[in-house]
């Protein structure tokens, strides 16, 4: 959901750690990725990758294996740029296409194409609310302020607006605490019965306080983005591959 995926490598993310990750601000998602959230994603690519390129002979548990008879055990470092080459050596071939997109682009991982070849889909759909962060199915949900609430004594109050949202359209902001949307009162155990009775394209009108300020804000409905994802086991069922790898009967 946060567009600093696209600014920001996973690389770049690990190297400024101390400056930018763990001294995030409100614009953080807009800015930056998490090399913990993207590493994680990383790790499910590199390891259907190595089991594509070695027939199932090898995974991601052959690779944390050797680096700990290397490295672990001996103590010593692992040096820069060191996981690759071993990784080549696991494969038994050039994976630089691989690394150069893992981790030195922003580009989103294939991980749509790596599933599908296991008889696994991945779905996208919009948020059933400010709440719901995936991993179930579900219908299309409710428009969407673009933005992560948080709760307040006073309302709603938004932690991040992001980028292309319909909040920071309108001119709300991290740190705005909505009180009210077209004349109700607003919570965040609310809010999206609230938002539900708005189509796209109607504008609502949401009152809310930055600092000791009541300010006002027309907020278009826009159609909600699908950005929240869930995985199923294709018609077909897993295939061998997927059998494989979940050790499936």
């Amino acid at each position: 959901r946060g567009q600093g995926r696209h600014k920001q490598t996973v690389t770049e993310s690990s190297f400024d750690a101390w400056t930018r990750f763990y001294k995030q601000d409100e614009n953080a998602p807009n800015a930056i990725v998490s090399y913990y959230t993207k590493g994680s994603l990383v790790a499910l690519a590199l390891d259907l990758t190595l089991r594509n390129l070695t027939g199932e002979a090898k995974t991601l548990d052959d690779l944390m294996r050797v680096l700990w008879q290397r490295y672990g055990q001996t103590g010593e470092g692992v040096p820069e740029q060191g996981i690759q080459p071993l990784a080549e050596e696991i494969a038994g071939c050039d994976m630089s296409d691989f690394f150069n997109q893992a981790l030195y682009s922003t580009e989103d991982l294939p991980l749509a194409e790596l599933l599908a070849e296991r008889g696994v889909e991945l779905h996208w759909r919009s948020a059933a609310g400010h709440g719901d962060n995936g991993g179930k199915a579900g219908k299309d949900g409710i428009p969407h302020l673009g933005a992560r609430l948080v709760p307040d004594t006073m309302g709603a109050k938004i932690a991040v607006a992001f980028e292309q949202g319909a909040a920071m359209a309108a001119g709300l902001s991290a740190g705005d605490v909505i009180i009210a949307v077209d004349g109700l009162q607003a919570t965040t155990g609310n809010i999206d019965n609230l938002l539900s009775g708005f189509l796209p394209g109607e504008v609502m009108e949401i009152h809310a306080f930055r600092r000791d300020e009541l300010m006002r804000f027309k907020v278009k409905v826009e159609a909600t983005e699908a950005s929240t994802a869930f995985l199923t086991i294709a018609k077909g069922g897993l295939t061998e591959k997927g059998r494989a790898w979940l050790h499936a009967k």
